[in-house]
């Protein structure tokens, strides 16, 4: 499929950092058609969707994942060409969810969106059918926390919709990103704020490792709605692994190239 003009596209979890850069980007460049469901949680919101708020092609339902009867009805209403998944729930610092609401989400709300994009795919003519993706976003991160662990769950459970189905399914799995809209509590927000300040807080954030930024995240998953493999899952990375120095002179080049803190 061409993620691009008269696609209808439904993004769950676009009001969060990851989704809200797919919505914006789906929109703004792309003509594309999409439909965000968001639960509106404490990672989320409606300000990182402003530029595309007034689109007559962007609109907005809270939703969760959860409830599968409405999800069924928003997807047989809005008749989207493909589902881009990226509600899941992240632990990190004073916001952490608890592991309870985590495991809601990641791994019951994966499977209620998986059993409604399948009741849903099922419905559409053969052509729409073959053209139809379901995108699901994902962390290279292991399974040593709730949040980690349940989230490589749900990677689980949507390529078995694909092998036990025949849902196209495409699961992305991406090392740490950061960019624009970002919340600030976030370590790679605290992080790349620090950089951009000159404090040698940047260098908390630990050893060298891989960094993605934003805008290369999502034309990686652009490019899966576009020409990716049902039932592959593809792995994400940056410009290879950075010492915190080195992330901190990646972060200055990046916001001297786009004038924005993450």
């Amino acid at each position: 499929m061409a993620s691009g003009s008269c696609m209808r596209i439904v993004v769950t979890g676009g009001a969060g950092f990851i989704g809200s850069a797919v919505c914006r980007r789906l929109v703004g460049e792309r003509g594309a058609t999409v439909l965000n469901l968001d639960k509106l949680t404490a990672t989320s919101s409606l300000a990182s969707l402003e530029p595309i708020s007034r689109s007559p092609r962007y609109s907005f339902r809270r939703a969760d994942v959860c409830d599968r009867e409405r999800l069924s009805a928003l997807l047989h209403a809005f008749s989207p060409d493909a589902i881009v998944h990226a509600a899941f729930e992240r632990q990190w610092g004073a916001d952490a969810t608890s592991s309870e609401a985590t495991f809601e989400t990641n791994v019951l709300g994966t499977w209620r969106m998986l059993d409604a994009a399948c009741d849903y795919w099922s419905t559409l003519s053969f052509a729409r059918q073959e053209k139809f993706r379901f995108l699901s976003v994902s962390s290279v991160a292991g399974r040593d926390t709730p949040a980690t662990a349940s989230r490589s769950g749900a990677d689980d459970l949507v390529s078995a919709w694909h092998k036990s189905y025949g849902l196209p399914t495409i699961v992305s799995k991406a090392v740490d990103t950061f960019g624009p809209y970002q919340f600030t509590g976030h370590p790679v927000a605290a992080a790349a704020i620090a950089a951009i300040d000159g404090d040698d807080a940047a260098n908390e954030f630990g050893g060298a490792r891989d960094w993605l930024f934003l805008d290369d995240h999502v034309s990686a998953l652009l490019a899966m709605l576009d020409k990716g493999t049902p039932g592959a899952t593809y792995s994400i990375a940056g410009r290879g692994r950075m010492s915190p120095a080195g992330m901190s002179a990646r972060v200055r080049e990046l916001v001297a190239r786009h004038g924005a803190k993450p």
